[in-house]
């Protein structure tokens, strides 16, 4: 693997070198290197390991639950075949719940893997009867 460097920053990642102009280069890479990764005062490469901050792993959790939120779309229309009003108002407070999460307290928490999420339980789907 070859790392495309520009101003001391891998900018590209590439399994053949080709012919680039200064102020560019061309550096080995062992396949590990990564966009953003630095070069060194002994001229290696050395990773630049992306921590994520709290915005991001806002974003991540916000993305999942939006996702989540997508996904039980047509049992929030009001002409949705519910099996019964239990059933209509169990996926109304999911969904609820759903969209609280953000504001209950540990917001993000550690990202979208985290298991403290508080993830609500998805409402049962009766299976489909045969007709």
């Amino acid at each position: 693997m070859h790392a495309l460097i520009w101003e001391n920053e891998v900018i590209q990642i590439e399994e053949n070198a080709f012919p680039v102009a200064l102020p560019l280069r061309w550096a080995s890479c062992d396949g590990s290197c990564r966009v953003g990764d630095r070069i060194g005062e002994s001229g290696q490469i050395v990773p630049q390991r992306f921590e994520p901050g709290v915005d991001d792993l806002a974003g991540d959790v916000r993305r999942e639950r939006d996702a989540r939120l997508r996904a039980c779309d047509p049992q929030a229309l009001p002409d949705y075949p519910h099996e019964s009003d239990g059933s209509e108002q169990a996926w109304l407070a999911y969904r609820q719940a759903l969209r609280d999460l953000p504001s209950l307290p540990g917001f993000p928490w550690g990202g979208v893997s985290d298991p403290a999420i508080p993830w609500p339980q998805k409402p049962e789907t009766p299976a489909a009867s045969e007709e």
